[in-house]
């Protein structure tokens, strides 16, 4: 942005520095270049401005359809249309034996009668260690009781919208489970 732009410049110039273009006429202090300098930062903040506008309102789009946009969350696994040049039009679909293996594990953490360390053991005793090919770690525990356990109760935050919507995928938990783990989660 242009902000960023004179930060930048005037920071090099503290350095002696100066800032040359082979490509555009910036050539010195000249009111001409200055002038030129300056329509080429905004330009590029207008660019990148639109781009953003561009890519939420796609994002946007995708999720008010019920649709998870970006990587799969463990247990589930997309049709990776972008990887095809594709947009996502279908929902996430149920890994067939990580989904069960995460389920199970929640369904028991929900009980309140384990720990987050007792989850990690669950998990790799049901196979996830195998099926993922390395150990878990506590890190992937917090992944799943804090980033994706809305999306495994089948609902979508729209974080900047402060909302959730349902989701078209196939929820892992129930509701009162979801309530439950957040009691538990929470050690209510």
């Amino acid at each position: 942005n242009m902000s960023d732009h004179y930060t930048i410049k005037d920071l090099l110039s503290k350095y002696g520095t100066k800032l040359y273009s082979v490509a555009e006429a910036i050539e010195g202090e000249t009111p001409s270049s200055n002038f030129f300098e300056a329509i080429m930062a905004a330009s590029a903040e207008f660019d990148n401005s639109t781009r953003r506008e561009r890519c939420m309102g796609g994002m946007k789009a995708i999720l008010n359809k019920g649709l998870w946009p970006w990587k799969s969350p463990l247990g589930y696994q997309g049709i990776n249309a972008k990887k095809r040049g594709e947009k996502k039009t279908v929902p996430d679909y149920p890994h067939p034996t990580i989904f069960p293996i995460i389920q199970n594990g929640l369904k028991r953490y929900a009980t309140g009668l384990y720990t987050q360390a007792d989850l990690v053991k669950i998990l790799d005793d049901k196979g996830l260690a195998t099926q993922r090919g390395k150990k878990t770690r506590p890190q992937l525990i917090n992944d799943i009781l804090y980033k994706n356990l809305e999306f495994y109760a089948g609902k979508i935050h729209i974080k900047w919208e402060k909302k959730y919507i349902n989701g078209q995928h196939i929820a892992m938990i129930t509701e009162d489970e979801y309530e439950k783990l957040i009691s538990v989660r929470d050690g209510k």
